[in-house]
This record gives structure tokens, sequence and C-alpha cells, in this order.
């Protein structure tokens, strides 16, 4: 038997699809909007660009919990849930993406909508205008500073640096939980081989 076509059965090509959309799916607003930035104009490159850019993505990252669990009202975080057959993370394929990944997309929206109804909770609202100021801050600056297109170029750029580095963190985050519910007992396999590999 020709070991090519035992390899690559439409099985194996379906899960290779998944794959790619799983790697994708956090890269398409990075995509999407930086050709917007760039019908903004040329950004202006200066000698703190780089550590401002690295500045948006962590306030994006530190910002994270806070989307995740505006995003995740019905107790879907316990590792009880994680692992329950036809618990919140029991999902296929098709659910997982339009449950979870997609929608998570709407999570600075719901944070929002949670410190303006008063149903976050005062932690939740402190960490909320901590990173609100923050993420204002590297925003706002560049126009200030520039006070042309460049400075919004620069902003925008911030902008949406600061947006992905919270959706891919509370992305992972939801990749992860549903992979540990998919491979339930044998994900503890993984990790320990994980951690011996990354001992040696």
């Amino acid at each position: 038997m020709n070991t090519e076509a035992v390899l690559f059965t439409p099985a194996v090509g379906l899960a290779i699809l998944r794959v790619l959309t799983l790697l994708l799916i956090p890269a398409l607003p990075l995509a999407a909007v930086r050709a917007t930035t760039q019908a903004l104009g040329p950004a202006h490159v200066a000698r703190l660009t780089p550590y401002i850019e690295v500045a948006a993505v962590a306030i994006g990252v530190l910002a994270a919990p806070l989307l995740l669990l505006a995003s995740t009202t019905d107790n879907i975080l316990s590792l009880r849930d994680v692992f329950r057959t036809n618990g919140p993370w029991d999902l296929s394929f098709v659910e997982f993406i339009t449950q979870r990944a997609v929608p998570l997309l709407l999570s600075p929206g719901e944070l929002l909508d949670a410190v303006l109804t008063g149903r976050a909770g005062p932690d939740m609202t402190r960490g909320t205008i901590l990173a609100g100021v923050a993420a204002g801050a590297i925003v706002l600056a560049p126009y200030a500073l520039l006070r042309d297109r460049r400075g919004v170029a620069n902003g925008a750029r911030n902008l949406l640096l600061l947006f992905w580095g919270a959706y891919a963190t509370i992305y992972t985050v939801a990749v992860l939980l549903w992979l540990a519910n998919l491979l339930n007992f044998w994900c503890f396999l993984v990790l320990f081989a994980a951690t011996l590999l990354v001992h040696d």
C-alpha cells in the first residue's frame, strides 16, 4: 500500500485544516486592522517605538484576566467544569469556534458593560480603570506628541497591539481548556511528558 495514501487521508486533512484554523483565528484581527492603520499613513519610528509596542502588548496581556472573567460569567473556569462531560468545554470543533473563540472578540464590550452597570465587583472595576488609564495613555500619547497623521497611525497601531495581546491571551486560555477537556486524562500525561522535556 502507498504510504502517502495512508498519511494523507481525508481525516488527516481535516485535522490539519482545524489546526490551521485554530492558529489563524488570533492572527485575523491583527491582519485586518493592520491594513486599516497602514491606510492612515506611515508610522513614526523613534528610538522608543519598540518599547512602546512591547508595553502595548503587555497591557493587553495584563488586562486579559479581566476580559476572560467578564466574558465567562457562568463559572466555566473551575477545574471541575473543564473536565465535566456535557460541561461548558465539552464542545465539538465548530461549537468551540462559535461559542468560545469568536464571542471572546466581544469581551472588551462585555467588560465595559459589567463595570458601567455595576455587575463587576470592586476588584474588577479597579483593575478595569487601571488598565483603561494605561491603555488610554499608550494610545493617545503618540497623537499628543506628534499631532499629525503619523501620531494617529501610531496610536491606532498601539491600540491594535493592545487588543491583540489581550485577545491572543484569552484565546490561548480557551484553546488550552478545550484541549484539556478533549484529552481528558491524557492531558496529564502530555503535561508530564512536556515537564520531562523541559528538564532535559
